[in-house]
């Protein structure tokens, strides 16, 4: 019994802990998709055109539904299989992503 005490304390490193990886709230990369988004639905309702506001309606719509769908059925039952580092990490990678995301389908 005491060798597998001893065993699991050699194992453990006895140096500082790892670095936390930077978090980039607003991922850069994504901005100008959104911008082109933004810029259509303005054009659609500054020249009135009835098929993109209908498009952008629908398009958003789905996007929304099938978004809210996969994240809440597929990954919410892998998210609470996982151990809380690895929820952390994949939170931290996955959230700046749905900031972008989210509000311009919206």
């Amino acid at each position: 019994m005491t060798d597998t005490v001893r065993d699991v304390a050699s194992s453990t490193p006895d140096g500082p802990p790892p670095e936390r990886p930077k978090i980039q709230v607003v991922p850069l990369k994504g901005l100008p998709i959104s911008a082109a988004a933004v810029i259509l639905v303005t054009l659609a309702i500054a020249g009135n055109w009835q098929w993109a506001l209908v498009f952008c309606h629908v398009a958003g719509g789905g996007l929304w539904t099938g978004i809210d769908l996969f994240v809440g059925l597929v990954l919410g039952p892998i998210l609470g299989r996982l151990s809380i580092a690895a929820r952390a990490e994949f939170s931290a990678r996955f959230m700046p992503k749905m900031v972008i995301i989210m509000p311009t389908v919206s």
